[in-house]
């Protein structure tokens, strides 16, 4: 396990990413909420059955059962984006980052979805000041499965492909891992 450089997954592979998600539920029902004038707890029922049909377009079809105007996504777009989640490294990820960061092994997380909403999980999670992970933004090149990610991440670092180990959850890792020549590994095998 111990090379030059590790990669991580950030969402299901270093923390619960339903804990965030509820939490951001909360924080986009209460917008809702108050748009609609309803309870808090309306709002939320609604929440469940808009993502019945996936993420891709959950608040649309949220926003469309409570019968607010299409202008209310971006207002839950933006509660998403600047909630500050409270949220806890899955078990043993502390003292895994804790032993690479000892080894002298170069640390970094690889991660989609929108930089702010990553930017407040990466700092909920006190990554960057406790083990000096740098934090590759996929949005900001392309995100998983491209491997522009990974392979920006490994040069920031000053790690070869042959010399790092990308830990992921979901195949969009497994396959920009493997497009970047990086061995890959589930985050459940090691976490």
């Amino acid at each position: 396990l111990f090379r030059s450089g590790v990669l991580f997954a950030l969402d299901d592979t270093l923390y619960d990413a339903a804990t965030f998600e509820g939490q951001a539920d909360r924080a986009v029902a209460e917008v809702f909420a108050r748009l609609a004038k309803t309870e808090v707890a309306e709002a939320l029922t609604h929440a469940a059955s808009a993502r019945v049909a996936g993420w891709s377009g959950y608040l649309d079809r949220w926003v469309r059962a409570m019968d607010l105007p299409g202008s209310a996504v971006a207002a839950g777009l933006e509660a998403r984006r600047s909630i500050s989640p409270q949220l806890e490294l899955r078990s043993g990820a502390a003292e895994l980052l804790s032993e690479l960061h000892e080894a002298g092994c170069a640390i970094a997380i690889v991660t989609n979805g929108e930089r702010r909403q990553q930017e407040n999980k990466v700092v909920a999670l006190d990554l960057i000041p406790r083990w000096g992970v740098h934090v590759e933004y996929a949005v900001d090149s392309e995100p998983k499965p491209s491997p522009r990610a990974v392979e920006n991440a490994l040069e920031a670092l000053g790690v070869l492909a042959f010399q790092a180990l990308f830990v992921g959850d979901s195949p969009s890792d497994q396959q920009a891992a493997q497009a970047a020549g990086v061995r890959f590994v589930w985050a459940e095998e090691i976490l």
